[in-house]
C-alpha cells in the first residue's frame, strides 16, 4: 500500500516468477472485481483500478537508510494513469488485456484519453460480466474446414508412425476456437489412438514460452524411467528445488 497524491494506492503484480497462473491477466481482472466487491461490502467504499501488461522491476528500492519494496516500470505508470482516469467502481484495462480476455469477458470502451508517451488517444476497456459460450458455438472454422484439418493431422501422424525420426504436430489457437473438438476428431482414428501421445501446454498469457511448455517438458522428462527414479529419490531426500518435484 502507498499513500501519496493519488490517495491510498495498492499495487499488485500477477505473473511473478514462482506465482504464475494459466492466465495472469484473467486472474488480475477476477481479483480486481473481487477487491471492489469486498471493499464495497466491508467499508462501503468504491475504488478505481487500472490493469496493464508489461515487464517490470520488482524488489527493494532506495538506500540503506530508507528503502521500500516496490514495482517499477512503464506498465506500472500506465496502470496508474488508467486508475486515475477511472471513476469510483470502475476497472480500466489496456487493449492487450482486452484482447487476451475478450472471450472470457464482455468489454466496453469506457473512455479515450491522451496519455504521455502516446501520439493517439488511448482507449480504456472496462470488463463487464463473464461470457458463457456453448462448446460447439466456439468453433471458429466451418465444418468442411474442420474435417480437412482433421484429415491433414491424421495424415501427418500416420507418416510419423512409419518414420524412425521423432516428429510432432502442434495444434495452437486462441481460447474457445475449437482445438479440443479438432483433437477429438483426430483421436477417433484407431491408428492414431495407438501411436500418439497428446501433450497439453499451458496458455502463454505473457508471451513467455517457458511457462507454456512446463507441462509438456515435464511429461516428456518423466517418461524416462531413469530420470523419474532420480527425481523421486531427490524428493524423498527433501530436495525440492526442482519444479518437476511438485
Amino acid at each position: 500500500f502507498i499513500s501519496d497524491d493519488k490517495g491510498t494506492v495498492f499495487i499488485a503484480s500477477f505473473g511473478l516468477r514462482g506465482s504464475m497462473t494459466a492466465n495472469s491477466s484473467a486472474s488480475a481482472i477476477a481479483a480486481a472485481k473481487e477487491a471492489q466487491r469486498k471493499l464495497l461490502n466491508a467499508m462501503h467504499l468504491q475504488c478505481s483500478i487500472g490493469i496493464t501488461r508489461g515487464k517490470i522491476f520488482c524488489g527493494q528500492v532506495g538506500s540503506m537508510e530508507r528503502y521500500e519494496y516496490s514495482l517499477l516500470g512503464p506498465s506500472v505508470n500506465l496502470a496508474a494513469r488508467f486508475m486515475t482516469a477511472g471513476s469510483p467502481g470502475q476497472i480500466n484495462c489496456s487493449e492487450e488485456i482486452m484482447e487476451e480476455n475478450e472471450r472470457r469477458y464482455n468489454f466496453v470502451v469506457s473512455a479515450r484519453h491522451k496519455l504521455k508517451g502516446f501520439q493517439e488517444e488511448v482507449p480504456l476497456y472496462m470488463p463487464l460480466e463473464e461470457t458463457k459460450h456453448d462448446e460447439f458455438e466456439n468453433l471458429a472454422v466451418r465444418k468442411r474446414e474442420e474435417e480437412e484439418l482433421i484429415q491433414y493431422i491424421i495424415g501427418q501422424q500416420r507418416e510419423m508412425t512409419n518414420s524412425s525420426d521423432p516428429r510432432a504436430v502442434v495444434v495452437s489457437g486462441k481460447e474457445g476456437t475449437g482445438k479440443g473438438l479438432v483433437l477429438k476428431g483426430v483421436l477417433q482414428d484407431t491408428t492414431i489412438q495407438k501411436s500418439t501421445t497428446i501433450l497439453r501446454a499451458n496458455e502463454f498469457p505473457n508471451k513467455e514460452p517457458f511457462h507454456g511448455w512446463i507441462p509438456v517438458i515435464t511429461q516428456i522428462i518423466l517418461s524416462c524411467e531413469g530420470i523419474r527414479d532420480r527425481l523421486l529419490k531427490m524428493k524423498k531426500g527433501g530436495k525440492h528445488q526442482s519444479p518437476l518435484l511438485n
